[in-house]
């Protein structure tokens, strides 16, 4: 009799269970569809199933975020986050919830508990924090969070998207948004967003270099270089010293690679548009490999890059990346080129750019 009765209340359970799952599923789509009142309804009949699950409640208080309803979205939360059994997604929730109330602070602190609990998926909540910063105007702690969320998770392509927007927008040193832009649009590719990276990445190429009859100016990274002069007490120059931080500087990837070999790379034209750009990144990819910058710094967008080349689709690569332009040219280019085109895209869908945390692109690798 007792076994009899063991195994009955095992299959009311899961029956039960397989209920709510199907009442949660149909409710994601009614909230998808933007029916978040019908969403609690059915909600609400799953936990009467199973009061206990943690993802019904979630899916209850998703269901009031979006109905921007976050009192009650924090009140569903909270005795998860207060027994430290919150999942990622409710830390996330939660702090979303105290931001839209006017809390920012709480929100950060939901945040960097959930930074500390979830280290490996983290880039999820470094972003959330950064938009935080972002809202309050402080760019620089904004682009830390971002910056440390694509260490944290490099699968995430948010961050990345953050990234370029703020050193292409609003810093000096736009070198660093041009290269996060392209790897977020090799993460995220198709989108809205691809578009509107891709045309900041043109466009900030456009507005980092002028022309004269004689020479282009290239202002990729504008960061002013600090030497400091050490006086020995004779009270003279110490040019051992001043020539290793000279050399520091020189090996710096920015100043003394990039920027440079860039410039170099403009000589021979007039203006930027895709097909120069292609010839002139073509010299800088080249130049990294020919120079040994491949050995010292390991970067996945560099040999990403190079897969391309070797694969003969570099310059079908770069019409995609600066497509969103909004000019003929890639339109143009692929009048002309419609089987390479077409090669490119089918290997592109076949080989998309792989990042981990093993290897990734980010600027602390350079500086």
């Amino acid at each position: 009799m007792a076994t009899s009765f063991s195994l009955s209340a095992q299959s009311v359970q899961e029956n039960n269970t397989q209920a709510g799952d199907q009442l949660m599923e149909a409710a994601i789509t009614l909230m998808d569809n933007g029916n978040s009142d019908s969403a609690v309804i059915l909600l609400d009949q799953a936990l009467q199933l199973s009061p206990k699950n943690p993802t019904y409640t979630y899916e209850k208080a998703f269901a009031y975020y979006l109905k921007k309803d976050y009192k009650t979205a924090l009140q569903l939360l909270q005795p998860f986050y207060k027994k430290g059994i919150a999942t990622m997604s409710m830390f996330k929730l939660l702090g979303n919830s105290y931001d839209y109330l006017g809390e920012p602070k709480k929100a950060l602190e939901v945040y960097e508990k959930g930074i500390e609990q979830f280290p490996g998926k983290a880039g999820y909540l470094y972003l959330e924090k950064g938009v935080v910063k972002m809202a309050d105007n402080k760019y620089n702690e904004a682009l830390q969070a971002f910056e440390n969320g694509i260490r944290a998770t490099p699968t995430h392509a948010s961050n990345y998207y953050w990234a370029a927007k703020i050193f292409c927008n609003a810093t000096e040193v736009p070198l660093w948004g041009l290269l996060y832009g392209e790897v977020f649009c090799n993460l995220e590719r198709g989108s809205k967003r691809t578009e509107e990276i891709s045309k900041l990445l043109l466009y900030t190429f456009k507005n980092r270099i002028t022309f004269t009859d004689s020479s282009a100016n290239v202002k990729l990274y504008s960061a002013p270089v600090n030497i400091n002069i050490s006086l020995p007490k004779k009270g003279e120059l110490d040019p051992n010293a001043l020539a290793n931080q000279l050399k520091g500087v020189l090996d710096r990837f920015a100043t003394g690679f990039y920027e440079p070999t860039f410039a170099v790379g403009t000589t021979p034209f007039k203006q930027i548009n895709a097909a120069t750009l292609y010839e002139i990144r073509l010299h800088v990819l080249n130049t990294y490999y020919e120079k040994g910058y491949d050995k010292k710094y390991n970067d996945v967008l560099f040999d990403y890059q190079r897969k391309i080349l070797n694969a003969g689709h570099f310059e079908a690569y770069n019409y995609w990346l600066f497509s969103g332009g909004g000019d003929d040219e890639l339109e143009n280019w692929v009048d002309a080129h419609k089987s390479k085109w077409n090669e490119f895209i089918e290997w592109f869908k076949a080989n998309p750019l792989k990042v981990d945390t093993d290897h990734y692109f980010s600027r602390s690798k350079y500086e």
